[in-house]
């Protein structure tokens, strides 16, 4: 494996671990510190066939406002080239219901000069 697959690994392995301490200032701005200006997401859910940095983060709000306790755990990560996959499971719980959400999702990230430029996921609860 290559020193740049390494730190690919890494990097998002590094932001599941802010993610995981419900920090939204931290997760906000390691977003904005780890992918490209024109970051683009593509994830069924959205509705999209794509979206940026700004809307993923205006996502990450709302989901914080009505839930916590997020918990994410990497099962699997692997990388050729330019191009990590990870799979994850996790859950949450909504502060509203008290009812824990639990799941699994498929993550494919490209990255450009050690940035994430583009993300493929399907997520499952």
């Amino acid at each position: 494996m290559s020193a740049s697959t390494v730190q690919n690994q890494e990097t998002l392995l590094n932001y599941f671990k802010i993610a995981n301490t419900g920090n939204l200032d931290k997760m906000k701005a390691a977003i904005r510190e780890m992918c490209t200006l024109n970051y683009k997401l593509h994830d069924p859910s959205t509705g999209k066939p794509e979206v940026g940095i700004d809307e993923v983060i205006s996502q990450m709000e709302e989901f914080s406002q009505n839930n916590s306790n997020l918990k994410v755990e990497v099962q699997d990560i692997f990388s050729v080239e330019d191009k990590t996959a990870t799979r994850v499971t996790y859950e949450w719980t909504n502060k509203n219901t008290g009812v824990v959400t639990k799941g699994m999702g498929i993550v494919i990230t490209r990255f450009e000069n050690g940035k994430d430029a583009e993300e493929w996921q399907v997520m499952t609860s």
